[in-house]
């Protein structure tokens, strides 16, 4: 069985592993950071289909908290729910680089990085949302020239596990983390849980502070479980990070992300924006949505439903993000067809937020002419 060492106090444990750094840190002063998002409090990691080709790609906040400027490559990995890597983008010989300038000259701020996936990439996430499989986005920057800590090198945003909170109800996220090597493997344990509504009740296992120890092939179950108390309901949001640390690098083995909204309102459309045209023999529709508590769903959240026999059975087609931050205004596009002249296609819209509220919307039925 996997051993479970005492708590420690977490900055106690921290300052103990930074001779694991080596000298790079007397040398200068450079931590760069994968971000988060301040309107939304979870990792500033993004996934979207916004190219020409309607290829993954992801956007990822890179942040230099240190004095000194600093230079990175940036990767994606997409990593299954035993913390497996299923992929890991750019290739070797197309790795994305960053600069970043100190803390005091925009450091903070940071930049704004894209990082290309890959129809494979496509596919994988596709089946995944399709039979609701948790999986991380992780981002991870690989510094240039020594780092100061580490721990904040990786961050990632885990999907298909967000949680609706009701009054009264009790939420519990699990997951595992494997030693697929052939070492032991000593793992610190950190729970972030800033910003986290001060009335919901928290109960994590492992806690925050604690080490486990893995032998080789062995692999540890662990829970968070949240519950809202008070009488009323109100709409609040949290976002809990887990990290593991490997003790003999400092590094972060592995991230796992939770974030839980209390939310029974809809995604919203703005009416104003809709655009369906018939160009070419092809249907062109265009929607602006968002969704200011929990977020439109990133990937998959926007589909666009579509019938040709009178509604009798219906394709759907997952809409292309065009820009946006998907709480705020957001707009999604995609095309379907070609048709045949004279076909009546009957359009409907699916809109779904993070935690699993659907807005449903009829578009009606468009004739496909002959121009």
């Amino acid at each position: 069985m996997p051993t479970m060492i005492a708590k420690l106090g977490t900055l106690a444990v921290l300052g103990t592993l930074a001779p694991a750094l080596g000298t790079a840190h007397d040398l200068s002063d450079i931590d760069l950071a994968i971000g988060g998002s301040s309107s939304w409090g979870r990792p500033a990691i993004l996934i979207a289909w916004r190219n020409t080709n309607k290829v993954f790609e992801a956007e990822v906040l890179v942040q230099n908290l240190g004095r000194d400027p600093g230079k990175g490559r940036v990767f994606i990995e997409i990593v299954d729910p035993d913390g497996q890597v299923l992929m890991r983008r750019p290739e070797a010989g197309q790795e994305v680089e960053v600069s970043v300038n100190g803390k005091d000259s925009g450091g903070l701020e940071g930049e704004l990085v894209q990082v290309m996936g890959s129809p494979q990439a496509n596919q994988l996430i596709d089946r995944m949302d399709r039979d609701h499989i948790p999986y991380t986005i992780r981002a991870v920057i690989e510094t240039a020239e020594g780092d100061i800590d580490r721990s904040n090198n990786v961050s990632g945003k885990t999907y298909n596990n967000e949680a609706r909170v009701d009054k009264g109800s009790r939420e519990q996220f699990s997951y595992r983390l494997s030693n697929s090597s052939e070492k032991p493997l000593s793992l610190l344990i950190e729970i972030d849980s800033a910003g986290f509504p001060e009335d919901w009740a928290l109960e994590t296992n492992p806690k925050t502070g604690e080490f486990i120890n893995l032998a080789a092939g062995e692999t540890v179950h662990g829970q968070l479980a949240i519950s809202q108390a008070g009488s009323e309901f109100r709409q609040q949001r949290g976002t809990l990070v887990l990290r593991a640390i490997d003790v003999s690098t400092d590094r972060v083995f592995d991230v796992r992300e939770w974030y839980v909204a209390a939310d029974a309102i809809q995604p919203s459309l703005d009416d104003r924006e809709q655009v369906i045209e018939v160009l070419n023999g092809s249907i062109h529709v265009e929607v602006v949505a968002h969704d200011p508590q929990s977020g439109i769903k990133e990937a998959s959240g926007v589909r666009l439903e579509y019938s040709t026999d009178e509604g009798v059975t219906y394709s759907n087609k997952v809409m292309a993000y065009a820009d946006g931050n998907f709480m705020d205004p957001t707009r999604f596009s995609t095309e379907i067809g070609p048709f045949v002249p004279g076909t009546k296609v009957q359009l409907s819209l699916s809109v779904s937020d993070s935690v699993g509220n659907i807005l449903r919307r009829e578009l009606g039925v468009k004739e496909v002419t002959g121009d």
